[in-house]
């Protein structure tokens, strides 16, 4: 029986409210009676109240700031607010503080207030099934996570004896396991579930399974999903399970733009046999590496097993070789013969495969900082790919997606090898014409006209790529030409300058000053 107590300053409001109805009969028992909030706050810390029927206005302590006191002491105590029509804002104000309704004072009458009572017993009914439920729930995710954690061994006494009641009603149910990962539709790209989202996805899966298996529990998340399924016998779980897949990757793509990849367990699995149930839904997931165009695979008997293979080595060497001599169109062929045999024959352990590709990116790796060893930069493949070392573990999903990634970051290096050698051929010209012309009245449209290039990108190209710019190189080795006829000859000064593309003197002089740090004379006395 719920206790009720009235807060009202009008003796006649008050007396009357107590008398309008038969408490007991209709299942309540009013408590007390009281004349502002105060009083009633008072009893409320002392007693157990279940419903507050109370007043706006009123003396000492108004109905606000009863209710907002009430919600500071419970968050269970229902409150109803009896009011007048002025007393709009202060309700809404009151509903703020989540009260259960509001009654207008001149509405008051016996089958409306009784209704009113009803509604509130309804509400608080349904909330306390909803938390023993969530409580339940909780309980029982707490014992799978419990026994994942003892690796599914039943033997422990300590969970049998903490779980007992759960172990019983689950201990003659037909169960079987899903492994899933899913996978970004948009960049193709494993989903490692964190945050919000995460949540959302695993509350997805569960409610998917909902509908069609007396129980789903998941296990593990962020990069794998592992989902524990149970029903009243073996033939419910194998014809269920197609129905589930369905329904979940619908949800998948619809809500998350993910797709999924599953391995399923067989069936007819008890709780005991958990850990087979895993090692088989695992196994499946395996197999769908080589089958990229199916979401999901249940295990069978005789599913044939994974082996390694000393091929990998003789495919490796070969990408050496083809790396080395610049022979990009074998290599392409190389590779795509040696994955599609892989595909065909499906009997190298997945993460085998993976290995491998990080192998062939590594000797990328190595060949490109072997290749611009001599340069100002170093370059490295993660110049040119981010993150290629985690390649393994985002694309290990299928066959095809981690053979297309492997050949997209080769098509990355053979282009930027390409750009390269072009820009450095034109580079070497370009140095090659200065040597040669330097005596010369040498501008930079004259080089870009030899080279066949526009001036800009040819001005832009050639700072990138030598750190200085062309008439600074110019003037450089002009300078440099100059030194050395001053060291080894008797030549003049305006012999000199002439001889190295400077016909005025003068000018040379006070280039070559801004350039050795020196005058021609001071480096002539020097020997320098």
């Amino acid at each position: 029986m719920m206790n009720v107590i009235i807060v009202e300053d009008e003796n006649i409001v008050r007396i009357g409210l107590s008398a309008l109805i038969n408490w007991e009969e209709c299942g309540f028992h009013l408590a007390g009676l009281f004349k502002n909030g105060k009083e009633a706050m008072d009893y409320i810390v002392s007693n157990d109240v279940d419903i507050v029927l109370t007043d706006i206005r009123m003396p000492v302590m108004d109905g606000e700031e009863l209710v907002r006191k009430i919600r500071e002491y419970s968050g269970t105590i229902s409150i109803v607010v009896l009011s007048n029509f002025d007393d709009f804002e202060i309700v809404k104000n009151c509903f703020k503080m989540d009260i259960a309704d509001y009654i207008l004072k001149q509405d008051i009458e016996a089958d409306k207030l009784q209704e009113l009572l009803k509604s509130i017993v309804d509400k608080r009914k349904v909330q306390a099934a909803r938390e023993t439920d969530i409580s339940e729930a909780q309980r029982r995710q707490l014992f799978f996570s419990e026994l994942q954690d003892l690796d599914f061994q039943l033997s422990d006494s300590g969970i049998r004896q903490k779980y007992q009641n759960l172990l019983m009603s689950l201990q003659d149910r037909s169960f079987l396991v899903a492994e899933i990962i899913l996978i970004h539709r948009l960049d193709g790209k494993l989903y490692y579930g964190r945050g919000a989202q995460s949540l959302a996805v695993r509350e997805g899966i569960r409610e998917s399974g909902s509908n069609y298996f007396e129980g789903v529990e998941i296990l593990s998340g962020g990069a794998k999903y592992r989902v524990v399924f149970w029903d009243t016998d073996e033939v419910s779980c194998e014809g269920k399970i197609a129905l589930w897949v369905e329904r979940a990757v619908s949800m998948m793509r619809e809500y998350f733009n993910l797709e999924m990849k599953i391995g399923v367990s067989g069936a007819g699995f008890s709780i005991n046999s958990l850990k087979t149930a895993c090692r088989e839904a695992a196994f499946g997931r395996w197999h769908l590496f080589y089958y990229p165009d199916k979401i999901y695979l249940q295990y069978r008997d005789g599913m044939p097993g994974f082996c390694e293979d000393n091929s990998f080595f003789e495919c490796l060497k070969e990408v050496k070789l083809c790396f080395e001599f610049n022979n990009f169109s074998v290599l392409k062929a190389s590779l795509e013969n040696f994955y599609f045999t892989l595909k065909k024959d499906k009997n190298l352990r997945p993460r085998s495969v993976c290995r491998f590709t990080f192998e062939i990116l590594r000797e990328v790796d190595y060949f490109l900082l072997e290749t611009f060893q001599e340069e100002s930069k170093k370059v490295r493949l993660a110049d040119i790919e981010p993150g290629w070392e985690e390649a393994g573990n985002v694309y290990y999903f299928s066959i095809d997606s981690l053979k297309e990634y492997l050949f997209s970051v080769i098509e990355k290096v053979v282009n930027y090898l390409r750009t390269y050698e072009k820009h450095y051929e034109l580079i070497a010209k370009a140095k090659l014409l200065i040597s040669k012309r330097y005596k010369e009245d040498l501008s930079l449209q004259d080089m870009a006209d030899v080279l066949n290039v526009n001036p800009a990108y040819f001005s832009t190209l050639f700072k990138k790529k030598t750190g200085v710019s062309f008439i600074q190189y110019l003037t450089n080795y002009r300078i440099k030409k100059a030194m050395n006829l001053l060291r080894t000859t008797g030549s003049s000064v305006e012999e000199i300058s002439e001889r190295v593309g400077y016909p005025n003197a003068n000018y040379f002089v006070k280039v070559f000053k801004k350039t050795v740090g020196m005058n021609v004379s001071e480096f002539k006395r020097n020997g320098t």
